[in-house]
């Protein structure tokens, strides 16, 4: 009698179980409708689940009709589905764009992972730059890249700038690193240096650069780095990336910007002159005279620059 009513207890509870699984099928696709073998399905929530044949089909028995199914696959989407009662559920799964991290643009315009490089570089992206903005775009890198040192001109606003990349390399000064603009590598040139007859600082290519057209600057350091470019790159190179359209966006930015520079000290000189009598080739004594400063506050005239982009 006793095993009697185990043998009953046993199979209404069986029966139970059977009664309370669901019985879901189904195929896996991806965008161009071929089947995704391998493809991982679990109910959310429970440990069960199973995986995709080699022609996307699956079957899976659910605890419950109103169930939750998670479909996973290496580089898809991951689709969460509610069943609702239903027996056969099929999915498609898109396509994951997986952004490569610290990507490095090295020479000759490859783009490689960072941490693949041997050489020393360094990347600095727009946000960056425009982040605190000059009229040459080459002095807010100042203090964003290790080793390159920006020296700008005490001709005003929109003067030149000279970069050093790791240390001056030529006696005569000449230690400027070879700058590439999208492939195109670029020499650049200053203006009229201070003589004689006076000169002006004229600004250098780099300045006529809109910063806003520039999406990222990749600082090459070493010989290892820039030996593609040969001898032009021995003092390191600087790739400048523009920013290039996009399909199904529109984007539009307006920034206008002003700089005044003006001097804030000018330095206390003498202004009265005089002659002795006993002095060497004087023929007598001379009264005091006073000289006009203000061809000295002619000479620091103030400047300023309105950039609009």
């Amino acid at each position: 009698m006793k095993k009697l009513f185990l043998f009953m207890v046993t199979l209404l509870t069986t029966t139970a179980m059977l009664f309370a699984q669901v019985r879901v099928s189904g195929t896996v696709t991806d965008e161009d409708g071929e089947g995704l073998p391998g493809v991982s399905i679990v109910q959310v929530g429970t440990t069960v689940g199973t995986t995709t044949d080699l022609s996307g089909n699956y079957t899976l028995n659910v605890t419950d009709a109103n169930a939750v199914l998670r479909f996973t696959f290496v580089g898809m989407t991951t689709v969460e589905q509610p069943l609702n009662g239903r027996s056969t559920v099929n999915v498609v799964l898109q396509s994951e764009s997986i952004g490569l991290e610290e990507v490095v643009v090295t020479a000759l315009g490859i783009a490689r992972e960072r941490k693949t490089l041997t050489y020393a570089s360094q990347q600095v992206s727009s946000a960056e730059i425009t982040r605190a903005r000059d009229i040459n775009f080459m002095s807010s890198l100042a203090g964003k890249a290790s080793g390159l040192e920006i020296k700008k001109a005490a001709s005003g606003a929109g003067g030149s700038t000279r970069t050093v990349l790791r240390g001056s390399k030529s006696l005569s000064g000449l230690s400027e690193p070879l700058y590439v603009i999208d492939g195109v590598p670029m020499v650049n040139r200053t203006g009229s240096q201070a003589g004689m007859w006076g000169g002006v600082d004229e600004g250098d290519g780099l300045s006529q650069i809109n910063q806003e057209d520039i999406e990222s600057i990749s600082v090459l350091k070493g010989s290892n780095a820039a030996v593609l470019y040969g001898s032009q790159g021995a003092n390191g190179v600087v790739i400048i990336n523009t920013k290039k359209g996009k399909a199904g966006t529109t984007d539009i930015s307006i920034n206008s910007g002003t700089i005044f520079e003006s001097v804030l000290l000018y330095p206390e000189l003498q202004y009265k002159y005089g002659a002795i009598g006993n002095a060497k080739e004087s023929w007598s004594t001379t009264p005091l005279s006073n000289y006009d400063d203000q061809f000295v506050k002619d000479f620091f005239q103030g400047g300023y620059n309105l950039v609009n982009s």
